[in-house]
């Protein structure tokens, strides 16, 4: 397993992680200043996963199915892999009543 060590990473923790096997930098790999896109692209593509220390980008890194290895400031690392297969946007409710039916469709609520 390949880890793509985020630039976030490398500028502020640039001795965490040049040891070890099994990991590149963004920066080598890709270039200096590479947007998520680009790197998200890249772990597709190689299928590489993340360390990172930025929270979208983790988030966004986990829907595409990819483990992420979290840097908190503090130092601790975090694995954080996505348990479930089957992602959807929406959720299909069929059969509700009418302010269950406002609810779903508005996406708010309104208190009487």
């Amino acid at each position: 397993m390949i880890w793509v060590i985020d630039q976030c990473v490398t500028m502020h923790f640039p001795f965490e992680y040049h040891k070890e096997k099994n990991t590149v930098r963004s920066v080598d790999v890709i270039g200096w200043h590479a947007s998520d896109n680009q790197i998200l692209s890249y772990l597709i593509e190689n299928n590489s996963n993340l360390v990172t220390a930025d929270y979208k980008f983790a988030l966004r890194t986990l829907f595409y199915n990819k483990t992420v290895l979290f840097h908190k400031p503090s130092g601790e690392r975090l694995r954080l892999e996505l348990k479930t297969k089957n992602l959807s946007p929406s959720i299909k409710v069929e059969n509700y009543d009418e302010i269950t039916g406002y609810i779903a469709e508005s996406d708010q609520i309104v208190i009487p």
